[in-house]
């Protein structure tokens, strides 16, 4: 079991820039249409957007990508190779675009046990200056034991 006391430990942070070829390629992959707002800058603009708008999940991949989620499990004892992805909640308050620099902050809010699995939820503030724009939420599983 994970000890409780990690929770509201882990408070990490990391700059990204949210660029363009990035956004367009998982864009493309999920299926977007090329002349959307998500692939074709034009028409974002034309769309009232400064540039292509983020599409809803890029942020969850785009977090993986970061050192935090692993220096934060390293520092409270999880081992990597027990480790499952759980589910995930979005909340996005504010449209983000190609070449916006965010901040992304994580932190774990609550540890369940269910046998021999550790529920870990991660909670990350996604800002851009001074503004909260998205809201993530991860519950991580965590095998504590292998059976022989």
């Amino acid at each position: 079991m994970i000890d409780r006391s990690i929770v509201g430990s882990g408070a990490a942070s990391e700059v990204v820039t949210l660029e363009r070829g990035r956004l367009r390629l998982f864009a493309r992959v999920l299926g977007y249409p090329p002349d959307g707002v998500h692939r074709d800058v034009a028409a974002a603009r034309a769309a009232g957007h400064p540039d292509l708008v983020v599409p809803p999940t890029f942020l969850a991949g785009l977090e993986t990508e970061t050192e935090m989620i692993y220096r934060t499990l390293e520092e409270v004892g999880v081992d990597l190779a027990a480790v499952l992805n759980g589910e995930q909640h979005f909340t996005y308050h504010r449209t983000l675009h190609a070449g916006d620099d965010v901040v992304l902050t994580t932190r774990i809010v609550d540890v369940h046990e269910r046998g021999r699995l550790d529920l870990l939820v991660r909670e990350t503030a996604v800002t851009r200056g001074d503004e909260l724009v998205a809201e993530l939420r991860n519950t991580i599983v965590v095998v504590n034991e292998v059976a022989a």
